[in-house]
């Protein structure tokens, strides 16, 4: 016998309502979990005066998706993707690969309705860049986008127009990539001062053989945006008292290759045909050249001979790319202005964004403030979101909506503590009168008035805790209550089953007693959720 259709509706209902809940919980991603930084930044000269959450992510360009599978269509894609930017809720957001039809017609309507402004670059192609900020929290400065090949914001762009061979500016003159940067001005009574520099970055990839041969270009590409941030962080710094740096996005780089990648690169210029493939994890222990000049600000030797067979290995001559401009470029000294990466100064390792490994960072400089200022702020990381398991790529795009992991990492702007002026003492006066020049009877009355205004205070924090203790036991009867119900939903669901089985008489005396037990128990939820 078919089921009643009130019945069924009920059924689906409960089931969609679960699983809605079950997704808005969890997200569609595997499951991941915060890790708090385990410093302890509270003292008595400094204290955590804003928080803020950011979050970085690689959003895959459908231009770009290559996958082939119904879970790749972007209308799919995009549900899941703005479903874990709900969940993660940040404050501050670096977008890469977002096509610029995309941004204009359903990224930016998106985060305008809840409560986000943003700012937008791309290159020729139409794939580019995007930042948002919460409103609440911050207000826009500047922002600035430029060429990675153009800008004149590098001292060295001079000596590129004069001293650039054909190698060279065929090398590194004819990619297009953009990088943004944003200056937000902190809001707050506390902050109301202080500033963020967001840059947002998105290097040029190595070849799909994932043959690291762009080594050189990618270095380049950092030496230059690096060049326009300190250009950049000099302008600005003039106009906060405090000025804190972050670079996100997608660098194309892992944080380390293996040693063994020198004889691979070796073979690769004997025999070009071949690819090189990601060693295991063991293996590795060399840090790339990008990583170890944006956390050290400055090239190893190791570093430095990696480089050159990376570019003998892509079919140049070091001698013929590393010299002049090029060559003083990638040596100097950044040690002064080096990063910290969010993810490892947190959990002690860079977390895998990416099928390949790891490609993503989030870097912050802790301290860039004016040296002539005598209250600075700092900036320091709370915690970050813990990253999985190692996934595949046809996961990631069918949970996620994209092939890289999104990067969340809770920031906290760190002020001193403003320290009570010390007086001198009063002098002292003769005998016979008080140090405030009023007699007893006034002292009496300014006594009892503060002795008035603690009991009144006293009366309301005793207020306060019985509203605290009686909003508990309506929040346990509540739980009581949703338990109930939960177990009834579940009988009056399994009536169904002794609709088809038993006679009619008796299913319809278990489905009045299930409904009427179900009614009660839902009248008494909706009386205690209007009284919460």
């Amino acid at each position: 016998m078919p089921m009643p259709p009130l019945l069924q509706f009920y059924w689906l209902s409960v089931i969609a309502a679960t699983s809605a809940f079950n997704v808005s919980v969890k997200g569609f991603g595997p499951p991941r979990h915060f890790v708090p930084a385990s410093r302890d930044l509270s003292s008595e000269l400094e204290h955590v005066a804003s928080k803020f959450r950011l979050l970085s992510w690689n959003i895959l360009a459908p231009t770009w998706d290559n996958l082939g599978v119904k879970e790749s269509n972007w209308q799919a894609r995009f549900a899941r993707i703005v479903q874990e930017i709900r969940l993660r809720r940040p404050d501050v957001m670096v977008l890469q690969e977002v096509e610029v039809l995309i941004y204009d017609e359903q990224v930016q309507p998106f985060m305008k309705a809840r409560g986000y402004q943003g700012v937008y670059t791309g290159i020729d192609a139409g794939i580019g860049l995007a930042v948002f900020w919460r409103t609440s929290k911050f207000a826009l400065s500047t922002a600035t986008d430029f060429d990675l090949t153009t800008t004149a914001l590098t001292p060295w762009r001079s000596l590129f127009n004069e001293d650039f061979n054909k190698e060279q500016r065929e090398r590194y003159l004819t990619r297009k990539n953009v990088v943004l940067f944003v200056t937000l001005r902190c809001l707050g009574q506390q902050v109301h001062s202080h500033a963020i520099l967001i840059g947002a970055i998105h290097l040029t990839a190595n070849p799909t053989s994932s043959l690291p041969l762009r080594t050189d270009i990618q270095l380049y590409e950092t030496n230059v945006l690096l060049d326009a941030m300190h250009q950049i962080l000099r302008e600005e710094r003039l106009k906060h008292k405090s000025l804190s740096c972050i670079l996100a996005g997608d660098f194309n780089v892992p944080p380390f290759f293996p040693e063994s990648a020198f004889e691979r690169l070796s073979h690769q210029i004997k025999n070009p045909a071949e690819t090189w493939s990601m060693p295991e994890i063991e293996d590795i222990s060399l840090p790339s050249p990008v990583y170890e000049l944006l956390t050290r600000g400055n090239l190893s030797a190791e570093s430095i001979g990696f480089l050159m067979t990376a570019i003998k290995a892509s079919g140049f001559h070091p001698s013929k790319l590393l010299q002049g401009s090029i060559y003083e470029m990638l040596v100097l000294d950044r040690s002064p202005h080096v990063f910290v990466s969010a993810y490892s100064d947190v959990i002690g390792t860079e977390p895998m964004t990416h099928e390949g490994g790891t490609l993503d960072f989030v870097f912050y400089m802790p301290e860039q403030r004016r040296s002539d200022h005598s209250r600075p702020a700092r900036l320091s990381v709370l915690g970050v979101l813990a990253p999985p398991g190692q996934v595949k790529r046809t996961s990631l795009v069918s949970s996620l909506g994209s092939d890289h992991l999104p990067l969340v990492a809770d920031f906290g702007v760190i002020t001193p503590v403003q320290r009570a002026e010390v007086r001198p003492e009063p002098a002292k006066v003769p005998s016979g009168r008080n140090t405030t020049g009023c007699d007893s009877t006034e002292l009496l009355e300014a006594i009892q008035r503060l002795e008035s205004i603690f009991s009144q205070k006293a009366s309301n924090l005793t207020h306060l805790s019985e509203q605290q203790l009686e909003l508990s036991e309506r929040y346990r009867l509540l739980r009581l209550g949703l338990f109930a119900s939960t177990c009834t939903s579940i009988v009056f669901a399994a009536t169904a089953l002794f609709h088809l089985l038993f006679p009619k008489a008796l299913w319809t005396k278990v489905t009045a007693s299930s409904l009427i037990l179900f009614i009660m128990i839902q009248g008494f939820l909706l009386a205690e959720v209007r009284h919460l």
